[in-house]
């Protein structure tokens, strides 16, 4: 049985992003969401940051408005060419980093070479985290979006009223089921390289309008 089930806003609209917000703090059940919805917000923890994404997340300024109700500073930058880069295994690659050089060069110009957070806002990043560590100024923290989630919700799972202790969550049988809305061999062949094993048990699922 799931404990959670967790909505993140990479390239969701960010007045949508606001509507969940409000009906989640307000205890109401969200529109087209179970009532068991979370939404995350991620807290960067500094005065100024630069957050990398698609054209879609950045599109949605929601990371510039999160961030900005804790008062830092975002400035948001998006990288298109990153993507199909880390779809074709160029994770390492000269190109891939070269790119990502005149990326973050820019991002990191015109006032933000103070900023000390690069926050990852697409869910292939994290393949890119050492290049990226190599690229980005020497006193600057990535903030991989996905980790944070993790750990929001287990930090969520395990205090509060009805928490569940993290022992025994850890010890329990668990498995995999995947559904995605693009192609199964596709999603096989990356996630692989992003859980670090191999994937089964997928199941493709059309949206409706």
């Amino acid at each position: 049985m799931a404990l959670a089930r967790v909505v993140t806003f990479e390239g969701v609209d960010s007045d949508r992003v606001q509507q969940l917000k409000s009906q989640i703090e307000s205890g109401e059940r969200p529109d087209n969401l179970p009532a068991t919805e979370m939404l995350l917000l991620h807290d960067a923890g500094s005065d100024k940051a630069v957050v990398i994404g698609t054209e879609a997340t950045v599109s949605s300024h929601a990371y510039r408005k999160a961030l900005s109700a804790l008062q830092v500073e975002a400035r948001e930058k998006a990288c298109p060419l990153l993507v199909p880069l880390v779809e074709e295994g160029w994770v390492d690659h000269a190109v891939t980093e070269e790119v990502t050089r005149i990326y973050l060069g820019e991002a990191f110009a015109d006032g933000f070479g103070s900023a000390d957070v690069l926050l990852l806002g697409c869910t292939h990043y994290p393949l890119l985290k050492p290049m990226l560590q190599r690229v980005v100024p020497g006193h600057v923290t990535l903030v991989d979006s996905a980790e944070s989630t993790a750990l929001a919700v287990q930090n969520a799972l395990c205090s509060g009223e009805d928490a569940r202790p993290c022992k025994s969550i850890s010890q329990e049988r668990s498995s995999l089921k995947f559904f995605v809305t693009d192609s199964a061999e596709k999603f096989k062949r990356l996630g692989a390289l992003f859980l670090g094993q191999k994937i089964d048990n997928i199941t493709h699922v059309e949206l409706k309008e």
